[in-house]
This record gives structure tokens, sequence and C-alpha cells, in this order.
């Protein structure tokens, strides 16, 4: 028979304690039960009181905004958001972010904050304008208060943003008509800002009857001496192939047209509203390039003078005595001495022999040159207006 093993089992010392303690903590713990009992007794806790407020406010019913005003009653709390969620961001354009150049720069490649730019901004800003579009066309008569239309709105956003406009955009505006482009002038002096003698050349490609400039003239980007030069561009053809022999070339010369400004059929032309510093001189030097004038607006114009620096300037005689340095002295507007202004009108009558309105509205100071002067030259004629020549005073 096999030999029957025997195990021994030696007892550590502190197995009894430990068998001991676990008996007596399970016999001190509670059960659920038990616990959850206690938990009904309590009182209710901040939660439980947090739950019953967000029950009445949900439960409360909603007023309309206009009965709430009425009856006082305060505006319900929006629900919060839920803990978690996401908020979507909009979708971002595709590719790199584009340079500061391009979100702050212009096309002119300056800054916007530039001094060029806030100089030309504050002498926009200052300038005078007429007082209602289209002005000097419906004083003449060429122009109704007719309803608003399409082109109205067209021509107002492109006299607003004209500082888009580059030099190379200037080409496309000869697509336009010319009493588009004639009367989008008109519109660039109400809503628009200063415009440049290029852009003046560009609206003035052809024959033009009508050249409404007010409150654009006078300024360092569109003087009058620029724009009697403008004025005075002809029209001339170039040969396109050069002459085979002398005779060719002469005959050529003597067929061709002579050479024909396109403002010499120029009937009506707007000045009104110019800044003070505008020089008479300027303007004798204009009409004589203009003879054809019927329709002229003076409106807003400084005193005649052809020395407008020298009114506070005295010059002493050897005899010790101060007289004006220029034809016009400061007091000359008090005393109503209008002998410079009188002869410089005179001389403005010589040059537009064809004028048959004036617009001197705003010209209170001076009116009174356009009078008699109290004697009679008996070669001219000057306060013998003709029944066809009307002033207009608004």
């Amino acid at each position: 028979m096999p030999k029957q093993k025997r195990y021994d089992f030696k007892r550590l010392q502190g197995a009894s304690s430990s068998k001991t303690s676990t008996s007596a903590d399970n016999d001190n713990q509670t059960s659920v039960t038990d616990r959850l009992n206690g938990l009904r007794l309590a009182d209710p806790t901040a939660a439980a009181q947090k739950k019953r407020e967000i029950a009445a406010t949900v439960n409360q019913p909603s007023v309309p905004p206009a009965l709430r005003q009425i009856l006082g009653v305060p505006e319900s709390a929006p629900p919060r958001a839920r803990a978690g969620l996401r908020t979507r961001e909009r979708l971002r354009t595709p590719g790199p972010a584009p340079p500061d150049s391009w979100l702050h720069g212009n096309r002119n490649g300056s800054a916007p904050n530039s001094p060029a730019k806030v100089e030309e901004g504050q002498e926009d800003k200052n300038r005078r304008r007429p007082e209602q579009l289209l002005r000097f066309a419906r004083m003449c008569g060429l122009e109704t208060p007719d309803a608003i239309t399409l082109s109205h709105y067209c021509m107002k956003q492109l006299a607003i943003h004209w500082h888009l406009l580059d030099e190379e955009d200037y080409h496309s505006l000869a697509l336009l008509p010319p009493e588009v482009r004639s009367r989008l002038l008109s519109y660039l002096s109400f809503y628009g800002p200063m415009i440049s003698i290029e852009g003046l050349k560009a609206l003035l490609l052809d024959d033009v009857t009508k050249v409404d400039l007010a409150g654009m003239i006078g300024r360092d980007t569109l003087t009058l001496t620029k724009l009697s030069k403008v004025l005075l561009r002809t029209k001339g053809t170039s040969a396109s192939t050069a002459a085979e022999s002398w005779e060719e070339e002469l005959e050529t010369t003597l067929l061709n047209a002579p050479m024909v400004s396109p403002f010499s059929a120029l009937t009506h032309l707007c000045l009104s509203h110019p800044p003070p510093t505008v020089r008479w001189q300027d303007l004798l030097s204009l009409t004589k390039v203009t003879p054809a004038l019927t329709h002229l607006s003076l409106a807003h114009w400084p005193r005649p003078t052809l020395t407008p620096n020298l009114t506070t300037t005295t010059i002493t005689t050897r005899h010790g005595l101060s007289v004006a340095a220029g034809g016009s002295d400061f007091y000359s507007e008090f005393d109503q001495d209008m002998a410079e202004p009188r002869a410089l009108l005179r001389q403005l009558s010589h040059n537009l022999l064809r004028l048959q309105w004036l617009d001197i509205d705003g010209n209170q100071s001076w009116l009174m040159a356009l009078a008699d002067s109290g004697r009679r030259d008996e070669l001219v004629g000057w306060s013998e207006v003709p029944d066809s020549t009307r002033v207009a005073v608004s």
C-alpha cells in the first residue's frame, strides 16, 4: 500500500487578529437600504432646490414683448448652453492668409492714412459744393426734376467711388455716350471727390457743349490754367504713311482740314463755388479761348481784382502819401469802390460777346459793379444791356 501523505500547516502570527477586525467592521457598516431611508428623511439639499427652480422657470408661460412691457413681467433667462458642445466655426477660405498689404493698403500702393491721402481728404471735405444736384443745368433749363431712374443710382455710385478708378481705367469711359459723360461731371461735383486733369480729359474726349465744374475748379489738381490748356487742345490727323514726293506732301497739306478745338462749340460752362484763392486773371485768360459761351455761372466768386494778395499792402510815395499797392484795398468794399471790378467785368464782356445768361448768385459784395458807372463811354455802351442778356440772381 502506498504511504499516505500528511500535510502540516503552520499558523502565522497575527492571522486571528485580522479576522477579528474584519468581522467588527462588517458589523459597523450600514446597508444600502438604511442609507436611502436616511436620505429620504433628511432636509432637501441645494441640488434639489436648484432642480425645482429650473423646473419652475421652464414651466413659466412666455409673454409677448409688448405685453411684457405693459405688465412689467421680467424677461425669462435664455437656457444655458449644454456643456461640452463645440461651436461650429465658419469655413475659412482655403490657402494661406492674405498679406497685410492687401488688407491695409490701396491700389496706389500708399497707406490709407498717409499725409497725402489725409490732406486730399481734408481738402475734399472742406470744399464747397452746389446746393442741389444738376443746379446749373436746371437753372439753364436743360434739366427738369424728373423721377429717379436707374441711371441716377449708377452715376451716383460711380461718382462716390470715383477714387477707385486708376488712369488705366479712364480708357473705358470712352465707351460712354458724350451726354452721359457730360452728365457724370455734374454728379462728380455734387457727390464725388476732386478729379485730376487726366480724369477731366477722359470725360471730355469728343465735342462737348456743356461742362459743369461746380466746386471743383481752382484747386491744385484742376486749376483754371490747366483747364485753359485742355480747352486749347486741337484735333489733328496724323499721316499714316510717308509722302513719296514733296509735291504729294504739299497737296496733302493743302487738302487737310484746319485743326479745330473740340471745345469750339462749348456754350454752357459752370465755374461756381470756387475756393477763395481763385484768380480773376486766369478766368479772363480762359474766356479768350471760349468765345462761343452763352451761359456762364460765376456763383460765389470773390471780388474781381487782379491783385488779391495786395489788399492790405500800401506804398508810401516820396511825398509821404500812402496809396494802395493794388487796384483794390481793404476798404474798397466798405467804400463801394467798384472801379477795378467794373473794369474787369467790362473786359470779361469783351471776351464773351455771345454771353446771354450769367449766374452771380452769392456775389452781393460786387453786384453794384454791373450797374452804370456814372460816366458814359461813346465807343462802348457798357450800361446799355440788350434785352437778350439776362443776369441770373437767386
